[in-house]
């Protein structure tokens, strides 16, 4: 026999009308600092060029720049495989 799942319908109507509004939410902004050690930094300057991130996700250049350089250095990887020793 199925069951009904009227249920879920309607606690999802439920998480609906519990919509925040934009002072409850700054009401539970996260209070605690965060430490400065693990946090990621904006710019990164490194051997391949400079690493760019938002909120700790890079960049779609910084990632296009990381992706280059891993395919750069699988194609050395191959070519030193390929040298008799």
């Amino acid at each position: 026999m199925k069951k009904s799942n009227t249920q879920g319908t309607e606690r999802k109507g439920e998480m609906l009308d519990r919509t925040l509004t934009p002072e409850q939410i700054e009401e539970m902004k996260m209070t605690t600092p965060i430490p400065e050690s693990i946090t990621t930094q904006d710019k990164v300057e490194t051997s391949i060029g400079t690493l760019e991130f938002f909120d700790g996700a890079p960049t779609q250049q910084t990632a296009q720049l990381v992706y280059d350089n891993l395919d750069r250095m699988h194609g050395v990887e191959a070519f030193l495989k390929g040298m008799p020793g």
